[in-house]
């Protein structure tokens, strides 16, 4: 999605800007200025959209969604974000992981955010530890990418 600086649409003089400087950019003696300015402007945007004034923006439907879930949880929990963020990425990835990692990094992480005594996690299943991080975090058993 292309915006202005103030993230509404681009007006037509600024998307002509952008794209004579797109045109210019393509030239083999100019590429590099423009590759150039991607990694030194703060923004990391090509000349053509400091001309115009204008930002890209990629949008991710999987980030997005993400970033939904993780806000909902928030506005229910007494864990900071990081945490809830964490909590997201390990169970959405629990299927993915190795057994006997995902096993001990299970334990370590409910014991460091439960507040709980290891031994007590040592006889606890597979599906169990996927539970108990769940409930965690505050979602339902079942929710992990693979799992029911």
């Amino acid at each position: 999605v292309l915006v202005d600086q103030n993230g509404g649409t681009p007006g037509t003089a600024a998307i002509l800007i952008r794209n004579v400087f797109r045109l210019i950019d393509s030239l083999p003696a100019f590429y590099l200025v423009g590759l150039v300015s991607c990694f030194i402007t703060e923004r990391r945007v090509r000349i053509g959209d400091i001309a115009a004034g204008t930002l890209l923006i990629i949008e991710d439907a999987e980030a997005q969604e993400s970033l939904a879930r993780i806000q909902a949880l928030a506005a229910g929990s007494s864990l900071p974000l990081p945490t809830l963020e964490l909590l997201d990425q390990v169970i959405e990835r629990w299927a993915g992981l190795e057994e006997d990692k995902r096993i001990e990094f299970g334990r370590k992480l409910i014991v460091r955010i439960g507040g709980v005594d290891p031994a007590s996690l040592a006889a606890l299943t597979d599906d169990q530890l996927l539970a108990r991080l769940q409930r965690l975090r505050g979602g339902q058993p079942g929710t992990a990418a693979g799992r029911g």
